[in-house]
């Protein structure tokens, strides 16, 4: 009896009644700590990264919640944006997708070549985009890592040697200026409007045929 009220006192500071022994509630109060915790350790991470990227120059954001979210669109003018946003930002910027996700933009080619030089090892390719495109894609050199990755990218290398690809380039310049006289004929007669994906498309496919 006397260790039945302990028990009740220990609980009672807490505001607790007896059916807090209820394994129920437990699971509840475990739950909500590892809850907790994973919240706790996700603003460290941001906080962490934004200070990270305080080094990237950053365009002004629409407002806290949006970030950058419709400052480039798919269209003509939102190119005209990111020209001027190269155009302003040389080195590279970050934009923002909304209040918790960055997207970093290189501009100048010698930092592109030092990320595209940098070891897969220190490459993330564990992500949600990536794991979307393996039902597609396979396991190959876009989405494979580590012996794999070093494997097929030595497989891979000397096809695109430059000694290899230089006998390509006049083949390469005659499909394009047969796609620019095309062009130039369309606009003769009077066509203002072209999809230039279709050209483009159907100079590939030339250029591949005579390759």
């Amino acid at each position: 009896m006397g260790a039945c009220r302990m028990s009740l006192l220990s609980l009672s500071w807490l505001g607790l009644r007896p059916v807090a022994a209820s394994p129920w509630l437990l699971l509840l109060v475990v739950g909500a700590s590892w809850l907790l915790a994973r919240i706790l350790a996700w603003t460290y991470a941001f906080y962490h990264n934004g200070r990270r990227l305080r080094c990237f120059p950053q365009p002004r954001k629409q407002n806290w919640f949006l970030g950058h979210l419709g400052l480039v669109t798919p269209t003509e003018e939102g190119l005209r944006v990111l020209t001027q946003l190269v155009a302003t930002y040389p080195q590279g910027f970050v934009r923002w997708l909304g209040p918790i996700t960055p997207i970093i933009n290189l501009c100048h080619p010698d930092i592109v070549r030092s990320v595209i030089n940098t070891s897969d090892a220190i490459t993330d390719k564990d992500i949600v985009f990536y794991k979307t495109l393996k039902p597609w894609l396979g396991d190959g050199l876009l989405l494979s890592v580590g012996d794999k990755w070093r494997h097929h990218r030595r497989l891979l290398t000397p096809a695109f040697h430059f000694n290899i690809l230089k006998p390509y380039i006049k083949i390469f310049s005659k499909s394009a200026n047969i796609m620019h006289a095309k062009w130039q004929r369309l606009a003769m007669e009077g066509s203002t409007c072209l999809d230039v994906f279709e050209h483009i498309s159907l100079m590939t496919l030339d250029s591949l045929q005579k390759c």
